[in-house]
């Protein structure tokens, strides 16, 4: 299989930067984190804030993000009574840079 032909460093980079981009998430108070462990597909909410005008503003800055209800509509707003998410699905090709770029934009956004 091609996947574990893949250097051990690559695997080691998404481990590593899961964990840092969920440490982040998990820290702030207004993000209200889905994921209970570090998984490389992450999805929250932040609190007074519309996930697709943040999907936007992330868009600009040239992070992609998906937004909505990800093809559950039903289960997420009316069972679980959720807002609009937002979801990062990290890879073996994100850097820790792309990491530090989305904590420097939330950072930012958080703030606010």
């Amino acid at each position: 299989d091609w996947l574990e032909k893949l250097p051990k460093k690559d695997w080691k980079n998404l481990e590593n930067n899961t964990r840092e981009l969920f440490d982040f998430l998990s820290s702030s108070p207004r993000v209200h984190l889905i994921n209970k462990e570090p998984n490389p597909t992450m999805t929250f909410y932040i609190g007074g804030l519309d996930s697709h005008l943040l999907g936007e503003a992330l868009s600009r800055e040239n992070i992609m993000a998906r937004t909505g209800y990800f093809c559950v509509h039903y289960y997420l707003d009316h069972v679980l009574h959720q807002p609009p998410l937002i979801r990062f699905s990290l890879g073996l090709h994100n850097r820790p840079e792309d990491i530090e770029k989305i904590k420097k934009v939330l950072g930012k956004i958080l703030q606010a």
